[in-house]
């Protein structure tokens, strides 16, 4: 059994031999940053003019078409999010790690695939929707130790469920168990609770640095070429943030629960 430092060099080395790792999310952080850049965009409309009801019939008119967009690029995201146990599987193999490949494996059990994960992913929003509509009650209220309490609860809970469908995906494309992967996820993520721990904490900071970096670009006051180009570089760490976690967590599936 390899250790767990070993196991955090494995996408390092994977993602060095295989850069075609990166595309993938390079082309998703693009999207769903020009999608931010909309919903953005919309959102300062309303502010600079609340009380302008051409305004606001304006940004109204375009929130259906907005939600049905975020739903479409989130099923591209669970898709492709579902290729990487695939291509991470053949590295391990020694095999040649194809997109095209992992793309046409998922495309085929698309329903196999990509129901059950999607059906995971509703039911872990609502086991932790309690808790996060307690802390928004808390802030209404305005209780300075209702809103710790409230907060901290919300935390362990966004924790605890995210440990226990940690191995959702690989579990469901490379076990193929379709909706019964659910609940073999569940499981799996129980009975190793530390090796998901370790890959949620560092989802998590890899997640806040890259909400962080990006939080620097609210401040600059650059405009023309220079905001163009602190997007993309924005993006692009977003991308290999994304592109590092993607990859570590098959690894930790296939390394600590298939032994390989």
């Amino acid at each position: 059994m390899v250790s767990f430092i070993q196991s955090l060099q494995e996408p390092l080395t994977a993602l060095v031999k295989f850069p075609k790792l990166f595309v993938p999310k390079i082309v998703l952080a693009i999207i769903w940053g020009s999608l931010l850049l909309v919903i953005v965009d919309l959102f300062n409309k309303i502010l600079l003019n609340p009380t302008n009801m051409e305004t606001v019939s304006f940004v109204s008119s375009q929130l259906p078409s907005l939600i049905a967009l975020t739903f479409i690029i989130f099923l591209i995201d669970v898709f492709v999010n579902a290729m990487y146990p695939l291509m991470v599987q053949d590295f391990f193999e020694k095999k040649q790690v194809s997109l095209l490949s992992s793309f046409k494996i998922v495309l085929q059990n698309a329903f196999s695939f990509l129901v059950p994960i999607i059906a995971a992913f509703i039911i872990s929003m609502l086991l932790i929707f309690p808790f996060i509509f307690l802390f928004s009650l808390s802030i209404v209220l305005q209780n300075t130790s209702f809103i710790v309490f409230s907060l901290i609860l919300a935390l362990v809970a966004i924790f605890i469920v995210s440990v226990i469908f940690y191995f959702v995906f690989p579990v469901i494309v490379l076990e193929k168990k379709g909706i019964s992967g659910i609940m073999r996820s569940i499981r799996v993520g129980k009975n190793h609770f530390r090796e998901a721990s370790f890959g949620v904490i560092i989802t998590f900071v890899l997640s806040v640095l890259t909400a962080v970096i990006a939080s620097f670009s609210g401040f600059a006051s650059i405009q023309g070429m220079a905001s163009i180009a602190l997007f993309l570089l924005l993006r692009l760490l977003t991308a290999v943030s994304a592109s590092y976690q993607i990859v570590l967590n098959p690894i930790l599936y296939l390394e600590y629960i298939k032994g390989k």
